[in-house]
């Protein structure tokens, strides 16, 4: 049955190199009752497209040519590719390699679709998309639909409830795009806020594990890698700081990583002045995000996450 004429129109993205499997999609997906497809054969002609451009959801290869879908997906989660950093995107793929599947999911998709593409497959991901969607989750390292399973694991991450085009059309809803628009803008805010907070969480957890080694005489390549992360989140921080709640840690941001560049550049005697200032600048960045929680809460749930990580190893 095609939808009635007074129903709103879901677009869809079908990006994928060949055209028989676009075909495929296509008529897979009509079946479902949607009926508004365009299709791309190659990155730069999506990239161009989705511009300026609100599709209700987006189904894309994996190796799709000129370019790498997943950098893609994680510009999309970060709104620096499309005015909807939430549209829904399911990625598909005949790669079954464990190492393809993680850089998949860690990209910010909705879901994996594997080829040969299965209709009940595709037609469960439509479901969960539309009526089942998770809240997405912000890390200092992912943004996305949030996708841990056990329940039993505690944490103060905030989830946010995202626009879903996708889900409101389908219902019979007219989406307005000012109206969206809004929506998205207030979501960005809530998302960068707490990329913030989490960003500031990983520079604490990171010298949880860099000042021990230092100290224990102990420090590896892991060591040098883990200064060089809290370099690359500083960064992020700064860059975040702009029209925020937060602006007045930018001096604490920009003196850690001055601190931090310090003790990388002089890896195996780091300046002692600057060695010390790391932990102190890393705890006030820390409060300062985090105003309304308790300075203990907040070393217990880094020594928990700590000690999580070194059993893991």
């Amino acid at each position: 049955m095609s939808p009635s004429a007074d129903e709103p129109v879901i677009d869809i993205f079908i990006a994928d190199p060949v055209s028989e499997t676009r075909r495929t999609l296509r008529g897979t997906l009509r079946t479902f009752d949607f009926e508004s497809f365009e299709e791309f054969s190659d990155s730069d002609t999506l990239r161009r497209r989705l511009t300026n451009s609100y599709p209700d959801l987006m189904i894309v290869d994996v190796d799709l040519p000129g370019g790498d879908a997943c950098k893609m997906t994680q510009e999309i989660r970060t709104n620096q590719l499309g005015p909807n950093p939430f549209v829904p995107i399911i990625m598909t793929s005949w790669d079954t390699e464990p190492k393809t599947i993680k850089r998949v999911i860690e990209s910010g998709v909705d879901g994996l679709l594997l080829k040969p593409m299965s209709v009940n497959a595709l037609k469960r991901h439509l479901e969960v998309i539309m009526l089942e969607r998770k809240p997405f989750l912000v890390t200092s390292s992912y943004i996305g639909p949030d996708r841990r399973t056990d329940p039993s694991h505690k944490s103060n991450v905030q989830l946010i409830d995202v626009p879903n085009t996708l889900k409101a059309k389908r219902l019979g809803q007219t989406v307005d795009i000012q109206h969206l628009d809004r929506l998205i803008a207030e979501n960005i805010r809530n998302v960068n806020d707490e990329r913030l907070r989490r960003n500031a969480f990983e520079i604490s957890f990171l010298l949880g594990l860099i000042l021990p080694a230092y100290e224990g005489k102990i420090t590896d390549i892991q060591t040098r890698k883990q200064l060089n992360r809290i370099q690359v989140v500083a960064k992020d921080i700064s860059g975040r700081l702009v029209d925020t709640e937060f602006a007045h840690v930018s001096d604490l941001c920009q003196n850690l990583l001055t601190a931090t560049e310090a003790v990388a550049a002089n890896f195996e005697e780091p300046p002692r002045k600057d060695f010390q200032l790391m932990k102190p600048l890393s705890d006030a960045i820390l409060a300062a995000m985090n105003p309304d929680r308790p300075a203990t809460d907040m070393a217990g749930e880094i020594s928990n996450s700590i000690s999580n990580f070194q059993n893991r190893q």
